[in-house]
């Protein structure tokens, strides 16, 4: 009888923790889209049988929602959609609900009397905000798995081939209906230790048609890791964050919704956007902010104004508590979309990147950060299908393995890898022939004296050996009806110092008084058509022996000893007192040696195979040189210390733009000829052509001194001024200064030039922008010179230039 009891009660008991267990399970799961696109809906507040509690859709519009009770329905609501009630039977999962967008667009509302309630929740985040950011902790480190698609709108495909009976569109229709354009998949490890140490290594790459894992990094970089910083990076453009400080004052908060979590926590849901006759670099989205530490659960944003022809995108980002103490973003989604004259269709990419296996404070040993921020795995591009299985959220769709297969096949077919280093090398000026590289700005190139060059560039390429590299060039210009010609010889003596050997020989046009930099990288404006109005030039015979090698982790140096033979190409004499007689002269001898550094502080590098590629440094870049000339030695004839120094630094500040700052020094400790002088930077020419960082209204060797300093001043406000959807001019602001002198004026003889003793100044504007031509745009400029050098004419202080920028 007791044994008897004891069964039934354990049965009773059992039974008791199975209906329990039941009763606290009820579930349903689906996802929710927008009715008219079919596009998943991240954040929509769900709450079940009409209580105050629920959940809401994950960044992928997934949701799964668990009660104590049987769930019958479910109210749906959204910022800018219809809320919608769903009757639900037995519990059923995988719903898809859509939900329609509303007619009408939320408009400012106007609090008369009292503070804007959302206000008090924005300065909560605000207080709590490097509490709350995760890049603002002691170190952290996570797994990622990234997917971009690039694809087309098959819906208005479908419009279009209603309506346009073409088989090109049919055929569009179809192929977007069964595949994607181009799929990548990516996962990396990335290690953070404060203050601001970074490294992702990029552990596996998938890109369809190509094996070259150059791509690998981009799925994750469109958009900023963490919202909390005061600018918000989206496709590498930068916006004031709605959670900045001053923000208040520059947006529009609404809440919307309010999320009643459990009995301790809720989530205010709020819109935000820039107020009205506000114009700045803004963004319009939804904020879900949890109470516990006043956190993001939740983010949506995209440009406050949208563009009709361009590029447009929205992101959105997804976080959970980690270990019950910090917030930290599980999933980052990026949807661009492109409409340009000159795509048939519109053309979107949707990139989604997974955070996983996160750490809160790891212990990282400080030698694991180096310069290098992205390390590209050679092994990447190998790795197997069950290794991105074990990644991956969900299995490919048939769409993406389709995907794959497909373009795969057609970059077997059609050498899509080689197209692509061809596009490499030619970003690089070369053209892979073989076993060598064309070198493209060896093919033509224009300047007053040649009037037209042309000729041809070879060197070795990787192919031959990546251990040394050979080359030469040859030109003929049409102007002065002479060959130049040259060679050089590099052995890489070891590659992680980048440390190499180069032994060249030049026979030549260089530009008299001209001055550069070690690894000083112009734009092509500011290089080529500066060359291009010169119009000193002297013949030069060059010898060079140089070593180069990356030290100090941030420091680039080369050594070099020159032997250089120059003849005047302008009728210029120099002249030299030597026993109470004057020597002229217009051919000279130099020997020297030279010591160049370049310091970028905190540069970050992209590391793919071998290569170091530049990323970025938020501090100055200074550049210096040495040169001791060495009379008596190889025929050298001239004894002297010169020493050079650059400094650049851009900066963005908020709500008023980016500005922009190079400044320059020489000093030369004697009387030499004009060749190895300082002709200041002019910038004058008669096609009315903007370059960059010249004396825009200095004419060509108008100025000449032996020490010198000047300041460049470049602020740009960007669409700051003027903003409309089809109408974005940037307003530029510019203003450069020069001073200088010079020991002996009389050494030089029939030129004619002048000292900036007194200085030099002059200021302008420049309109850019204001007519657009596919990736390019054109503007207007206009620059005035005064103070001590201004010109007896009015006019002949003015110039007006036309601009060239290349926008995204």
């Amino acid at each position: 009888m007791y044994q008897n009891q004891k069964y039934i009660f354990l049965f009773f008991l059992i039974t008791f923790i199975s209906l329990t267990t039941f009763a606290q399970s009820y579930s349903i799961s689906g996802k929710v889209i927008n009715a008219k696109t079919g596009e998943p809906l991240a954040f929509v507040n769900i709450i079940a049988n009409n209580s105050t509690k629920g959940s809401s859709t994950d960044i992928d519009g997934k949701f799964t929602l668990k009660h104590t009770e049987a769930i019958v329905s479910i109210k749906l609501s959204y910022v800018g959609f219809e809320t919608k009630v769903v009757t639900i039977e037995n519990n059923k999962s995988n719903l898809i609900i859509r939900l329609q967008e509303k007619q009408l667009q939320l408009s400012e509302v106007k609090i008369i009397a009292g503070e804007n309630p959302a206000h008090r929740i924005i300065r909560n985040v605000l207080a709590n905000r490097d509490l709350n950011n995760p890049e603002k902790q002691h170190s952290f480190s996570y797994t990622s798995y990234n997917k971009l698609i690039f694809t087309s709108k098959t819906d208005i495909i479908a419009v279009k081939s209603k309506t346009i009976k073409d088989s090109t569109t049919i055929k569009m229709k179809s192929f977007f209906d069964k595949q994607h354009l181009l799929m990548m998949e990516s996962v990396t490890k990335r290690k953070f230790l404060q203050p601001d140490k970074n490294y992702e290594e990029v552990l596996a790459s998938r890109v369809s048609g190509f094996k070259n894992p150059i791509f690998a990094f981009i799925g994750s970089q469109l958009q900023s890791f963490s919202f909390y910083n005061e600018r918000f990076n989206i496709f590498e453009k930068y916006y004031i964050n709605p959670i900045s400080n001053g923000c208040t004052g520059k947006y529009f908060y609404q809440i919307e919704d309010t999320l009643y979590n459990t009995q301790t926590d809720t989530t205010f849901i709020i819109s935000y956007r820039p107020k009205v006759n506000t114009n700045f670099e803004g963004l319009k989205g939804l904020l879900y902010i949890n109470t516990f530490h006043w956190a993001i659960e939740n983010a949506t944003a995209e440009p406050a104004i949208e563009q009709e022809k361009g590029i447009n995108i929205k992101i959105q980002q997804k976080y959970e508590l980690m270990e019950g103490k910090q917030w930290f973003p599980v999933q980052l989604n990026t949807d661009l979309s492109f409409t340009m004259d000159n795509l048939p269709y519109p053309l979107v990419a949707n990139a989604r990147t997974y955070l996983k296996e996160i750490s809160l404070s790891p212990d990282i040993p400080k030698k694991t950060f180096r310069n290098i921020e992205l390390d590209i795995k050679d092994s990447a591009s190998f790795q197997p299908e069950i290794y991105w299985n074990l990644h991956r959220i969900d299995s490919l769709t048939q769409k993406e393995l389709k995907t794959y297969y497909v373009i795969d096949s057609l970059g077997e077919k059609y050498n899509f890898e080689k197209k692509l280093n061809i596009i490499q090398a030619l970003m690089n000026n070369k053209i892979p022939w073989g076993i060598v590289n064309i070198d493209i700005d060896k093919f033509i190139c224009f300047n007053e004296y040649e009037k037209v060059r042309l000729g041809l560039g070879l060197h070795t390429s990787d192919k031959l050996s990546r251990a040394f590299s050979i080359g030469g060039y040859w030109g003929y210009g049409f102007g002065d009806k002479a060959h130049k010609y040259g060679g050089d010889v590099s052995v890489f003596l070891y590659k992680p110092w980048d440390f190499k050997l180069n032994i060249a020989y030049t026979n030549d046009l260089q530009e008299s008084g001209g001055l550069s930099f070690y690894k000083e990288k112009k734009s092509f404006f500011e290089g080529s058509y500066n060359e291009f109005f010169a119009n000193y030039f002297d013949k030069t015979e060059k010898i060079s022996t140089s070593f180069s090698f990356r030290t100090f982790r941030y420091m680039q140096v080369n050594i070099a000893l020159n032997k250089i033979f120059k003849a005047s190409a302008f009728n210029y004499e120099y002249a030299s007192f030597q026993q109470n007689a004057i020597l002229l002269t217009d051919q000279f001898k130099y020997t020297d040696l030279q010591l160049s550094l370049r310091y970028a502080y905190k540069e970050k590098y992209m590391k793919i195979h071998d290569n170091l590629i530049p990323l970025t440094t938020n501090y100055p870049i200074v550049w210096v040189n040495y040169t001791k000339g060495l009379k008596g030695v190889l025929e050298g004839e001239y004894e002297y210390q010169k020493v050079d120094i650059k400094i650049e630094k851009s900066f963005y500040t908020n709500y008023i733009g980016k500005t922009s700052l190079i400044a320059t020094a020489g000093y030369l400790d004697k009387d030499v000829p004009y060749n190895i002088m300082y002709a200041a930077r002019a910038g004058y020419n008669d096609a009315y052509m903007d370059v960059p960082f010249t004396f825009n209204t200095m004419r060509y060797n108008e100025f000449l001194s032996n020490r010198y300093a000047s300041l460049m001043f470049k602020h740009s406000f960007g669409s700051l001024l003027f903003r409309k959807k089809k109408f974005n001019p940037e307003v530029v602001i510019l203003s450069n200064a020069l001073v200088g002198s010079m020991n002996n004026i009389n050494s030089h003889r029939n030129i004619l030039f002048k000292t900036p003793d007194k200085g030099f100044f002059e200021s302008g504007i420049c309109i850019n922008n204001l007519l657009k031509s596919g990736f390019s745009s054109f503007g207007i400029g206009a620059y005035y010179r005064y103070g001590t050098y201004h010109l007896n004419n009015e006019m002949d202080n003015w110039a007006f230039k036309w601009t060239m920028t290349i926008p995204l």
